[in-house]
């Protein structure tokens, strides 16, 4: 049982913490994500403020919650008309980086260092081609073309679908002992397909019966607090009946806010209303930001400080980027060589990995996954360092921008006639 003093401690820390890291990141651009790690490392380990045994006590309720929202916030802000038009090859670059780099993690973990399989995916799953665009800099979003911003922001929200759906199946594979064989990827195959089927067919009739139910009833008051609560009901019959919980969520997001764009061609004319969607969003939006909070300062919490001081731990940290940024490297040049090489430079350094592997590496601690420690301890590096790289790019890019309007002023007045 958690002392009730301790655990509003932790709930106002992170609500104090996250906010003043909010600021903090839209003042100076430096990624909130890396200040928040800090705080945990400090509160913790370091000067043991908070009992790490209070956060492990609540982590369980926390990630399922946690991955509810990530999977419904992406569902949300998905729009089918970008995605057709701008989503092709943000679809094939995501699709490459992802692949390579989670085989060649994979195959380096397993075959190199002798990590088991499982755990060689599972690690290479957490953090093979996530990326966020959370991280970017206001001014830079501002700054970027609107086709190339919503393109970075499609392969966002494709590799966290991908990576979440491929943590679950080899996870599920791990706990029943599943063995990694032509008959063992037959059963993981079966299992996938049948979850994913189940967590589609849902998530559709859940949207599109809640929506109706607002058409009927109108908007009222506290309308989007009762969509969250249908949401987490939806997630967890899903998870009752042996479906994918997490694509029901999806699904249902998905379906919600693109109901007027997939039922006006079928004259069905099903639609959620602008003020009510807005609601949702930013009552999710609030829920997500003391979720992210959690999160954040849960990997500095439970790392010791002695496991930064082995060398080993920086090596496989940063064997992994270099893996990372060679995949990306490659699926640029292969899948955007239409784009200038400002933008391509661009999109390769919006690499920064955010809230999913945070809470998958997390996850991990729950079950006897062999080397979750390492996992989590690498997980934490490589968001750190991945998020250094962004904000390098992200202030070279505003930099280059600026340099390119001064030019652009000084030629156009060398051009204006001396009328003196």
């Amino acid at each position: 049982m958690i002392p009730v003093f301790e655990f509003f401690l932790l709930a106002s820390l992170i609500i104090f913490i996250g906010f003043f890291g909010n600021i903090f990141f839209r003042k100076t651009g430096f990624p909130e994500v890396l200040f928040l790690i800090a705080v945990g490392i400090i509160i913790g380990p370091l000067f043991k403020i908070i009992p790490t045994s209070i956060a492990y006590s609540i982590l369980p309720y926390f990630s399922d919650l946690t991955l509810a929202m990530i999977l419904f916030n992406i569902g949300i802000q998905l729009d089918l008309r970008s995605l057709f038009q701008e989503g092709i090859r943000a679809i094939g670059r995501t699709v490459l980086y992802v692949s390579i780099s989670v085989i060649v993690i994979f195959f380096i973990f397993s075959h190199i260092f002798n990590w088991g399989t499982y755990s060689s995916l599972l690690l290479a799953v957490i953090i093979g081609g996530e990326t966020t665009t959370v991280v970017v800099p206001e001014l830079v979003r501002s700054l970027a073309d609107k086709r190339l911003f919503t393109n970075l922001t499609i392969e966002s929200v494709l590799n966290s679908v991908i990576l979440i759906v491929l943590f679950f199946v080899f996870l599920n594979g791990f706990l029943n002992s599943t063995p990694i064989s032509l008959a063992g990827a037959t059963d993981l195959v079966g299992s996938f397909f049948s979850q994913f089927s189940i967590g589609i067919v849902v998530g559709l009739i859940a949207a599109i019966v809640w929506v109706k139910f607002l058409q009927l009833v109108g908007v009222e008051n506290y309308f989007y607090i009762a969509t969250i609560g249908y949401v987490l009901l939806i997630y967890e019959f899903v998870e009752q009946i042996g479906g994918s919980a997490i694509l029901a969520v999806l699904t249902m997001a998905i379906t919600m806010v693109n109901l007027r764009f997939i039922s006006d061609p079928l004259s069905i004319y099903l639609d959620i209303p602008k003020s009510a969607k807005q609601y949702i969003i930013d009552f999710q939006g609030e829920i997500s930001f003391f979720l992210k909070t959690f999160f954040f300062l849960f990997l500095g919490m439970v790392l010791s400080v002695s496991s930064f001081s082995s060398p080993l731990t920086y090596l496989l940290a940063g064997i992994v980027i270099v893996v990372l940024a060679l995949s990306r490297l490659t699926a640029i040049q292969l899948v955007n060589r239409d784009k200038s090489a400002e933008d391509r430079k661009l999109i390769f350094y919006m690499m920064a990995q955010g809230l999913t592997p945070a809470v998958l590496a997390t996850t991990l601690l729950l079950y006897p996954v062999p080397h979750r420690e390492g996992i989590v301890l690498i997980t934490t590096l490589v968001i750190i360092i991945t998020n250094i790289i962004t904000t390098i790019g992200s202030v070279r890019f505003k930099q280059g921008w600026n340099n390119l309007n001064f030019n652009s002023k000084k030629n156009l007045n060398k051009a204006e006639p001396d009328n003196s």
